[in-house]
């Protein structure tokens, strides 16, 4: 997997990406915890940086207690150089700025370093905020697939939907992830990597997980196991898939050497498990094992 480094090189290589145009109002609604630049152009006595209290209201010089949640950016300007033109100045000129948007953090979990919440002051590239949850998992019980998925959040326009990217796209800029942005109250989500499972006279029977960018055949499967021991019977090698109704289909792999043969390139689809049978684990063609996965701990459990 990409280190934090190299996400970071790619971000600054691939330059900043901007949003379709019409994806997002300019504002976003202000919220409780957001974090306001005022100004009051000509007037700098009145220039502050406030934070938007639990109850919505921020409080300023000369007008008090004013209720901003709710309102966009340019709202709260507008609200602002109302209040002041009615007692205190001539056609005054306001601008407000969101310096954090604390209300809407960003969830970013799955498999990625540092879950948590992080706080956005605008959209930023996806990449960036993988970033900030110090890069994608890459340990022996959590590693990083290949499907992200960014869920909008209430202030978007498309509340609600999910826009899917593959970590590849993501992290090479390719043409398919460009455009994607992450803003304020959205969530990421990193899926975990997707395994195979390896079984019988095998040097290291296991789960295997897919890395992101290649798929796995039945040669390279038998190659992280450690290859097939002495008393592996290579002819009778088997692929177990099961679909999303949990219905068992048996493939099998013809090999007519100990890696060889037209099967060894057959690839291999998440969760299939490849069981070489041997002297101890003999079986007659077409006999249908017992196989369980147990996806909670990753273990696959198997009886003759």
């Amino acid at each position: 997997m990409l280190s934090v480094a190299l996400l970071l090189a790619v971000l600054m290589a691939a330059g900043p990406a901007l949003p379709a145009p019409g994806e997002l109002p300019k504002d976003l609604p202000i919220g409780p915890d957001d974090v306001l630049e005022i100004q009051v152009f000509q007037v700098p006595e009145l220039n502050r940086t406030v934070r938007v209290d639990q109850k919505g209201s921020i409080t300023l010089p000369l007008l008090g207690a004013v209720r901003a949640e709710s309102l966009t950016p340019s709202g709260l300007e507008e609200k602002l150089a109302g209040l002041l033109a009615e007692k205190y100045l001539n056609n005054p000129s306001v601008s407000v700025f969101v310096r954090e948007y604390k209300s809407r953090p960003v969830s970013v979990v799955g498999a990625v370093k540092l879950p948590g919440l992080y706080h956005i002051p605008s959209a930023k590239p996806l990449v960036e905020v993988i970033a900030l949850a110090q890069g994608l998992a890459d340990t022996p019980n959590a590693k990083a697939g290949n499907r992200i998925l960014v869920t909008r959040g209430t202030a978007h326009p498309d509340a609600g939907q999910t826009v899917e990217a593959s970590v590849v796209d993501v992290l090479h800029n390719n043409e398919a992830a460009a455009g994607i942005l992450v803003y304020p109250g959205d969530q990421v989500r990193v899926l975990p990597a997707e395994f195979v499972y390896v079984l019988g006279d095998v040097e290291r029977p296991g789960a295997y997980p897919l890395e992101s960018h290649q798929a796995v055949n039945v040669l390279q499967a038998l190659a992280l196991a450690g290859g097939p021991q002495r008393t592996a019977k290579m002819k009778e090698v088997v692929i177990f898939r099961h679909d999303a109704a949990g219905k068992r289909t048996e493939i099998p792999v013809q090999l007519t050497g100990r890696m060889t043969g037209p099967g060894a390139e057959r690839i291999l689809a998440a969760n299939d498990i490849l069981f070489v049978p041997g002297s101890v684990t003999k079986r007659a063609f077409g006999r249908v094992l017992d196989l369980s996965l147990t996806t909670a701990s990753g273990v696959v459990i198997w009886r003759r």
